[in-house]
């Protein structure tokens, strides 16, 4: 099996993990209690639909309200159903609805992801020891190659600085970009591509991660595509993999 080049786009989410049902960007989906399985397909159901409305209102006034009107809908309809566990249930639905959205781009998923739960720091708070922001460059290392990250505020882009020998052979060069994308506190989100010197275009997958160690270790996860067709450059199969970086300067 020849060895696989990465490239991560990391976007926006802000997700809470208890359930074994893991999405690779958005987590897992808090664990429901007080009411039955049916009534939560109903609840699923209902914040989906209302999550692809979102989709179509984004940009518009209109936004603000229909999510509110949402989280009091659910409300009323579920009176069982403990409040901040429904509030965590929304944005895990919500976060997978609109990562799914294939009509939307990169940038409009963060931006609808912002205004759908727009102080998310309230859910996920950035712990003290995160620094508020990065060096324009630092250097770090990824699998045995050295790397550079670039910053530019919240926006972040992974360059090989000194490849290793086998993504040497892979095709990667000084300068290759590994990965583009933003932060939000200690978290990350996106998308991640695997590269192989046949298929030079690469092949996208969604990952997710955190900053750790006081911002010094980088660690996203996602499924990555590990069968590919190389007759046609199609994936046909994946499996779990992470990505670590580790700072150096």
């Amino acid at each position: 099996m020849r060895r696989l080049v990465l490239c991560a786009l990391l976007v926006l989410v802000s997700c809470n993990a208890t359930s074994a049902q893991i999405h690779p960007v958005c987590g897992s989906p808090p664990e429901i209690k007080g009411i039955p399985q049916e009534e939560e397909d109903l609840l699923k159901g209902q914040i989906e639909g209302n999550a692809k409305l979102f989709s179509r209102l984004l940009g518009d006034a209109r936004l603000a309200g229909q999510v509110e009107s949402t989280k009091k809908t659910i409300t009323q309809n579920f009176p069982k159903l403990n409040e901040a566990i429904a509030f965590r249930y929304f944005q895990y639905v919500t976060c997978v609805t609109v990562m799914n959205d294939t009509s939307l781009t990169t940038a409009q998923k963060i931006d609808l992801l912002r205004q759908i739960n727009p102080t998310p720091q309230t859910t996920i708070p950035s712990p003290p020891s995160v620094p508020s922001k990065l060096p324009s460059n630092s250097n770090w290392t990824h699998n045995g190659s050295a790397m550079t990250l670039s910053a530019n505020g919240d926006d972040l882009k992974f360059y090989y600085r000194q490849p290793r020998a086998g993504m040497i052979a892979e095709g990667v060069k000084s300068g290759t970009l590994l990965f583009s994308g933003q932060r939000a506190g200690d978290r990350l989100i996106g998308t991640a591509y695997v590269f192989d010197r046949r298929c030079p275009a690469g092949f996208p997958y969604q990952v997710g991660g955190d900053f750790l160690n006081g911002m010094r270790k980088i660690v996203v996860t996602g499924q990555a595509p590990n069968q590919i067709d190389f007759s046609f450059c199609q994936v046909i199969g994946y499996r779990s993999d992470a990505l670590i970086f580790d700072r150096t300067d």
